[in-house]
């Protein structure tokens, strides 16, 4: 669909928004229209109702599920700010020289958009992605639209909510961000449940030990986790074949893990063991080992089911 780049001169400039529509297969007793958001912020959604109509069971066969890549991200108008990669998430390091590495990455990231893109980054807020998706409600005819967001997309559907208090129906915000304290310091005050996320994965871990071999105990596979990071402190870590290659360094792989210890199902505590295996094995050198299975973390969003990703806010406050 076509929208306005700035809802304040509707008649200037367009970008346009990817959608899909998986219809209800229960048409007797169709609801409505549900909207899923996967989170990131910027996640791409697109597809995610492939993903949540089964979990839903007979509720989901009732609605029309309705999916969106959020403007400048996925199929939708792209942003372009000419960097060889995706900002990614990325770790502060474990000291102050890798802190200052970052925050110039994160300035020199936003001084090639700036210098590429200014006109157009000022639109890209979470107040003009609910302005879409109310616009998604109008294409489809409805005049009221049900929600289901995860992590950021709570966030976002809170803004949707407040901007448009007629216009929504049944609403789902499934980890639940406090817009107050949606900000940089976001993860601040998390840390004993993240250390209690690691503890967790790693006994498990550790009672698969036969087939991961990063250890016996909890404490055997922190150890061999933290000789890991210290490994990709003093060099990146080679993983793969050509052409699949991948280095990761200390701002990737703790990124990595935080990420794959946000889910306790035993699919992705096993994927993020299989990883954590191949980096274990991995020394400085020439690339030596299968990439299958390795994921670098995702630069915006993820499945929901697997993670829940959170990403460095926009900062866009709702107001």
């Amino acid at each position: 669909m076509t929208v306005p780049l700035d809802y304040g001169d509707p008649g200037g400039r367009t970008i346009t928004v990817a959608i899909s529509r998986l219809k209800a297969t229960d048409t007797r007793h169709r609801i409505g229209s549900l909207l899923v958001n996967p989170g990131g912020p910027g996640g791409p959604g697109l597809g995610i109702g492939l993903t949540v109509r089964p979990v839903m069971k007979e509720t989901g066969a009732r609605y029309d599920m309705i999916g969106m890549d959020p403007r400048f991200t996925g199929r939708s108008t792209p942003l372009d700010c000419g960097l060889s990669s995706g900002p990614g998430l990325l770790s502060a390091g474990p000291d102050r020289a890798g802190f200052e590495r970052q925050v110039a990455r994160a300035r020199d990231v936003a001084d090639r958009c700036r210098a590429t893109n200014a006109d157009v980054l000022p639109h890209v807020t979470t107040r003009n992605t609910a302005r879409d998706i109310d616009v998604v409600r109008g294409v489809l005819g409805e005049r009221r639209i049900s929600y289901l967001g995860y992590s950021y997309g709570t966030y976002l559907g809170t803004a949707y909510t407040q901007m448009f208090p007629t216009r929504y129906d049944r609403v789902v915000l499934d980890s639940a961000l406090d817009p107050d304290r949606y900000s940089p310091r976001l993860m601040k005050g998390t840390e004993v449940e993240n250390e209690k996320a690691y503890d967790d994965w790693a006994d498990w871990t550790a009672a698969r030990d036969s087939t991961y071999r990063l250890g016996r105990t909890r404490e055997q596979v922190r150890a061999t986790l933290d000789g890991v990071i210290a490994a990709a402190s003093r060099e990146p870590l080679t993983v793969g074949t050509a052409p699949d290659v991948f280095h990761l360094d200390e701002s990737q792989v703790p990124a990595l893990l935080f990420t794959g210890m946000a889910d306790d199902t035993d699919p992705a505590r096993a994927s993020l063991a299989e990883q954590v295996s191949l980096l274990a094995q991995a020394s400085p050198g020439p690339p030596h080992l299968p990439a299958a299975g390795l994921h670098q973390p995702p630069a915006l969003g993820v499945h929901p089911r697997r993670f829940r990703h959170r990403q460095r806010p926009d900062r866009d406050p709702v107001r």
